[in-house]
């Protein structure tokens, strides 16, 4: 029988770790899928994991130029035979999403919600539904920058901390000084903007969803953080079971018309009841492999989906199952990542 050969992009492993290995080893559990691992570096650790991927495969970095992706994804077809492509970066599922039809109609299918649809937790449309529609959730007040400047006349809010987020990490900054230094450091390395955000002290929230073509729930799973990084990512969590945050979930995709991946992230204030949501992510968080081990294998659901397949829809899954990061120590001969350098593929099984 022949497999689904499926690519999966995200294949960084740091303290705020990609979702690509955490996919493909929701996937390797089913043994009629080829897992290919897409890299832009070959320096990528998740490169050197045959144990989980059974190729891998070099691209350009599609945030540079789409039409090159397209070029590269194609080529992946014609060598591999791919038919299924899963982002796992933030960033680049916009940019993979331009290209959904256009794919399509040469017979690969991408997991991203629709390109109008795409949106984020500093989205105004976001702030506008949630501001009218939703009494138990609320977005902390931000405020966004794009080059240096004074920033005491420009921070909205009465009291420090804030959290200031670039697209790599969050810093949180307890005075106007610290608050300088760090932006002044990120504007001398890049031109990408800043969001200043209201710091929330409380317990910190991630929802895992899949939503249908039709904006239903397919599946979700929802965890709390017990131990995070330096950089906020999950290090220990548990599965829990919350009705607000399933019923905001909901609405949320019917809302915005959302299909595929979504990752909700919330902080639950110590002194309320009400939960602040700062970030909505279009693809699965680094602790997804957990939703296969609960009953919500979210991935495989995702490629049945796309594939045109019936999948039921359920939201029940375990609680209580906890998700432990580990560090893993990769060895590899040189002469394989010279390989992959010139070759720009390894075939690990095949």
């Amino acid at each position: 029988m022949k497999k689904l050969c499926v690519g999966i992009t995200g294949l960084d492993i740091s303290d705020n770790p990609m979702s690509g290995l955490g996919i493909a080893k929701c996937l390797k559990l089913n043994k009629n899928i080829k897992v290919l691992g897409i890299s832009y570096d070959p320096l990528s650790p998740g490169c050197y994991t045959r144990d989980i991927f059974d190729e891998i495969h070099l691209i350009d970095n599609p945030l540079q130029n789409k039409d090159k992706l397209f070029e590269d994804i194609i080529r992946l077809k014609e060598e591999s035979g791919l038919e299924v492509v899963i982002p796992a970066i933030p960033r680049e599922v916009p940019v993979f999403s331009v290209l959904k039809k256009r794919l399509k109609r040469r017979r690969i299918e991408i997991v991203t919600p629709q390109m109008d649809n795409i949106i984020d937790a500093l989205d105004q449309k976001v702030f506008s539904f949630i501001h009218t529609k939703q009494e138990h959730v609320r977005i902390p007040p931000y405020t966004l920058i794009n080059d240096k400047r004074d920033l005491k006349g420009i921070v909205p809010f009465p009291r420090f901390p804030l959290i200031i987020k670039s697209v790599t990490e969050n810093y949180k900054a307890v005075d106007i000084g610290e608050a300088e230094v760090f932006v002044n450091s990120h504007f001398q390395l890049t031109n990408d903007p800043l969001c200043m955000q209201e710091y929330v002290n409380g317990e910190e929230y991630s929802v895992a969803a899949l939503a249908d073509e039709n904006s239903k729930l397919s599946g979700i799973v929802i965890i709390k953080k017990l131990v995070l990084t330096d950089q906020g990512a999950p290090w220990i969590v548990v599965s829990i079971f919350n009705k607000k945050l399933v019923a905001f979930t909901e609405k949320l995709v019917k809302h915005f018309k959302w299909t595929g991946p979504i990752e909700l992230i919330f902080i639950k204030e110590i002194i309320s009841d009400s939960y602040n949501l700062i970030k909505l992510q279009p693809c699965f968080p680094s602790w997804i492999y957990l939703t296969a081990r609960v009953g919500q294998n979210l991935p495989l659901k995702a490629i049945k989906l796309a594939m045109g397949n019936t999948v039921r829809a359920s939201i029940k899954y375990k609680t209580g199952y906890m998700y432990i990061r580990t560090t893993k120590d990769i060895s590899s001969d040189v002469h394989t990542f010279f390989s992959l350098n010139s070759s720009r593929r390894l075939i690990y099984n095949g």
